[in-house]
């Protein structure tokens, strides 16, 4: 199944783009994208366990399952107050 991962902020910046289309076979979980995208720039694993993640536009736990042609948005880290 095709899903889109959105990046954000400093993934943006460092990946240097803005999304791209990512194949996961079907019953794939937010998990298993997560492990695509640092599959894919592994120089950016420093930021495992720490990305969050919406899959269109809702907040999504690791263990969600993905359905074809969802947006995954990867955000990093970020603080509030």
């Amino acid at each position: 199944m095709d899903v889109t991962l959105r990046y954000h902020a400093l993934l943006r910046e460092k990946t240097g783009r803005a999304e791209e289309p990512q194949a996961l076979p079907a019953g794939a979980t937010v998990n298993d994208a997560l492990r695509a995208f640092f599959e894919r720039y592994p120089a950016l694993r420093g930021l495992e366990g720490r990305l969050h993640v919406a899959v269109d536009d809702e907040f999504a736990a690791p263990d969600d399952r993905l359905k074809p042609g969802a947006r995954v948005d990867l955000l990093p880290p970020f603080g509030g107050g």
